[in-house]
């Protein structure tokens, strides 16, 4: 089969045909936002199909659009209306419509151009010289007229431009732009949509198709639950929305659950690069230069030459397999087969198939759905066997939990999410959320407040541990256990036992305590399972912990600091009787600088004092009694000055020599426990 892929400025739109006839055949619906509509005809040597798409979707056909023709050495031209803005093809055309003229500037701007004018009175052939103004002054106002001169037979006629009621321009060129000009303003008011024209060239009668992609809305399921006792029947329904320009009549429909990646470039309005203006330069007697050639075979590396866009048999085949595997639509064992683009064998209407990570759905009767309408199409329909119970989440509702079922998916279809209607033995039970859930997925609906149940959820203080001590180097490493508890407390008030699904929040950087074993973890919860019997009460205990590590420098502690650790029950011999070693020294050395901390205080008190007596020594007399007495004074505080002075330095060495010896016991400790 051949086949081309047509990319650039090749466009395809879709939703009607004229020419030659090329019905909408099939439709594969994706959940992120695009559709894929494949469009077969009959066509006899060569053809032509003339194809509608709206201009929002023009970028998106552009960069998927797939044309198949089986005929060997066929090809396919397509055309289509560009989208210049309205200013440069009007420039294009010559005519000066671009800035919404008045007839006075259309008129200045064709100056020259043969026309015929019609007044009331009298019609005129001449040439447009040109329109004037003049203000003429009446009783009450200035009026400003505007006149027409014309070159008539070599002399100049002048009519009122509001006397004319209509001019004709006698060049058909002329004629001819101002229809053009005017067809480009029509065009663009009316941009909602473009025709395009598609031209297959070749041999025999064949069947051609094409197919794009574009967006569409997301194709949604809702589901009915009927619960009847211990079993359930579960009925989905698929709800489509045909929003195109053509009815879906007699299609094939396939609906795809995977999410391909889906997004939208602009490949549609032209790109333009603003080049820079260069002035000629006169300068003449310049002699062009000689440029020496590239070497034989220096051009650009050349390949294997074809025609653009068109694939042979053999690339087709492996294009549609490539097709079918990124866009997960046909299941893996056809592969094989011709034309498996999108395209699936024909499947039972409750079945799904595998694709890679996904699933489709293919109807096997035909869709009709007339333009903008939504259908529903029924998808799912499996029986199986449910479990009542209750689940609580204190975030849902703090006080009572909620009905549900878990319910298990035996069909091979995956179920995708969903809003469940919910019927209890054939009367309306309440409305719930089906999450996706693949073949054999266990998955909770719940649909009700449960008032027949009652949970209180409860945190427990419980204080820290230390689980480990270790001291390295000076350095004490600690190991911490924070605990937090929750207890829940249920209460069924049913005259049957109940099972309680309790919901606990994960909370990041916690682990649950090997005695609290959940029935499973979520990605945002653990659930834990509790049986309640009827009109009994009921508890759980959800203990989670915490380590957290610490180090903590035993030199910036104090000996009281040190004690603090020492009574804890959690440390070992060792580590204890280091910390006793650690805490003497730390305490002698604190005495020292406690003893020197005085001694300052006291030289400081005396130098002050000093200073005292010696300003009232200038006050008096020398040989005075006051002055004889205070001299007597500092002589004393002199004696004690040097006595404070020598205690000092002493214990300055002391501390030195107390404090160098507990660096060297600290770089000698090594204790794990």
């Amino acid at each position: 089969m051949k086949s081309s892929t047509l990319i650039g400025a090749l466009i395809l739109a879709a939703a009607g045909a004229y020419g030659l006839e090329m019905p909408l055949e099939k439709v594969v619906l994706f959940r992120s936002g695009v559709g894929y509509f494949e469009f077969g005809g009959v066509v006899d040597g060569n053809g032509e199909a003339a194809l509608e798409v709206r201009s929002r979707d023009v970028s998106d056909v552009l960069k998927s659009l797939v044309v198949i023709d089986p005929e060997e050495g066929s090809s396919a031209v397509i055309t289509c209306p560009t989208r210049l803005p309205a200013t440069m093809e009007l420039k294009d055309l010559g005519m000066p419509l671009e800035d919404n003229p008045s007839l006075a500037k259309i008129l200045n701007r064709l100056r020259g151009e043969p026309v015929v004018v019609a007044t009331a009175s009298q019609s005129i052939t001449g040439r447009v010289v040109g329109v004037e103004k003049r203000r003429l002054k009446t009783d009450d106002e200035v009026v400003l007229q505007q006149w027409l001169n014309l070159l008539v037979g070599g002399r100049l006629v002048q009519v009122g431009l509001e006397e004319v009621t209509s001019l004709q321009f006698l060049d058909q060129g002329v004629r001819s732009g101002l229809e053009r000009g005017m067809s480009v303003l029509e065009n663009r008011r009316r941009r909602g949509c473009k025709v395009v024209r598609v031209a297959f060239e070749g041999k025999g009668r064949r069947t051609v198709r094409l197919g794009y992609i574009r967006a569409v809305p997301v194709w949604r399921v809702s589901y009915r639950m009927m619960l009847d006792g211990g079993k359930t029947r579960l009925e989905g329904w698929a709800h489509v929305q045909n929003t195109g320009l053509t009815d879906w009549s007699n299609v094939t429909l396939q609906l795809v659950s995977g999410r391909p990646l889906a997004f939208i470039e602009n490949l549609y309005d032209p790109l333009f690069i603003q080049r820079p203006v260069v002035k000629e330069d006169l300068l003449e007697g310049v002699i062009p230069p000689e440029y020496g050639q590239a070497p034989l075979g220096g051009g650009a590396a050349g390949g294997k030459k074809g025609r653009g866009g068109m694939l042979k048999r053999r690339e087709r085949k492996y294009f549609d397999k490539a097709a079918a595997m990124t866009r997960a639509v046909v299941p893996a064992e056809e592969m094989a087969s011709e034309d498996v683009f999108m395209q699936a064998a024909p499947q039972v209407q409750a079945r799904a198939e595998r694709v890679g990570e996904s699933f489709v759905y293919v109807v096997t009767h035909p869709v009709s759905v007339p333009r903008n309408s939504a259908a529903m199409v029924p998808i799912v329909d499996q029986r199986a066997t449910v479990e009542r119970c209750s689940i609580f989440n204190a975030g849902v509702n703090a006080r009572y939990p909620l009905d549900a079922v878990i319910f298990t998916n035996v069909a091979g279809e995956f179920l995708i999410h969903g809003p469940v209607t919910v019927f209890d033995g054939g009367v309306y039970a309440g409305d719930g959320r089906l999450a996706d859930a693949p073949a054999g997925e266990r998955v909770i609906v719940s649909y009700a407040v449960d008032l027949s149940c009652e949970v209180k959820a409860e945190e427990k203080p419980v204080p820290e541990e230390i689980v480990s001590m270790s001291i390295r180097h000076g350095t004490l490493d600690l190991r911490r256990r924070y605990v937090r508890e929750t207890e829940y407390t249920a209460r069924n008030k049913r005259e049957v036992p109940r099972r309680l699904i309790i919901e606990h929040p994960i909370h990041p950087g916690w682990d649950l305590a090997r005695d609290s074993r959940p029935l499973e973890k979520t990605r945002d919860v653990y659930r834990f399972a509790v049986d309640i019997a009827a009109h009994a009460v009921a508890g759980l205990t959800v203990r989670e912990e915490r380590l957290q590590d610490e180090e903590v420098v035993l030199s910036s502690l104090s000996p009281d600091g040190i004690v603090l650790y020492l009574k804890r029950k959690e440390i070992s011999g060792e580590v204890r009787a280091a910390l006793e070693e650690v805490e003497g020294r730390q305490r002698e050395i604190a005495e020292l600088e406690a003893k020197l901390r005085d001694i300052e205080a006291e030289t400081g008190r005396i130098t002050a004092d000093q200073n005292r007596i010696r300003r009232n020594m200038q006050t008096v007399g020398r040989g005075s009694e006051a002055y004889n007495r205070w001299l007597r004074k500092l002589d004393r505080q002199e004696d004690r000055l040097e006595n404070l002075d020598l205690d000092g330095k002493r214990t300055r060495a002391e501390l030195a020599a107390k404090r160098k010896d507990l660096e060297m016991f600290f770089d000698g400790l090594d204790i794990s426990q």
